[in-house]
């Protein structure tokens, strides 16, 4: 191999390098997680999240889920109203999937308004964790998606 041959194969390598650091290595605030996908800093100490196919997913971190376990044992889990027509929606998709859910009424159950305010940072509904994935509002392809992960 000549000496013009060596540096056209070192160029091609070092731009190939190049496009597989700004496209799939782990950026600033990031890094790889089993399974290939990264895991994301949030401003939520709640929360972390993970960079997916189908894009950005907030999880809850164990300590937040150990809290939640002290509420229900339920891997499936809706903060919501009786009048809401997402929440509605969201017992729709559960019911159609035989999906059985625990769900904490905000405007009767003080201590569950209270842990979606004060453990987990959030206000709104329905708010909803599967697995430990969260979905804030509805969102019929997240519920589908954090199902599948059951």
């Amino acid at each position: 191999m000549n000496a013009k041959t060596f540096i056209i194969v070192a160029c091609v390598l070092a731009a190939g390098y190049g496009g597989y650091q700004k496209l799939h290595a782990p950026k600033g605030g990031e890094q790889a997680v089993a399974g290939g996908g990264n895991i994301l800093e949030t401003s939520n100490p709640a929360f972390y999240g993970t960079m997916e196919p189908g894009g950005p997913v907030l999880r809850a971190k164990p300590e937040t889920m150990a809290k939640l376990g002290g509420m229900t044992h339920s891997r499936v889990v809706m903060f919501a109203t009786g009048w809401c027509p997402y929440c509605a929606k969201a017992r729709e998709v559960f019911k159609a999937q035989n999906v059985r859910f625990t769900e904490f009424d905000l405007e009767h159950d003080g201590a569950a308004a209270e842990f979606q305010e004060k453990v987990l940072g959030l206000s709104g509904f329905p708010t909803i964790i599967i697995g430990n994935r969260v979905t804030q509002g509805f969102d019929e392809g997240q519920i589908l998606a954090s199902l599948k992960e059951l």
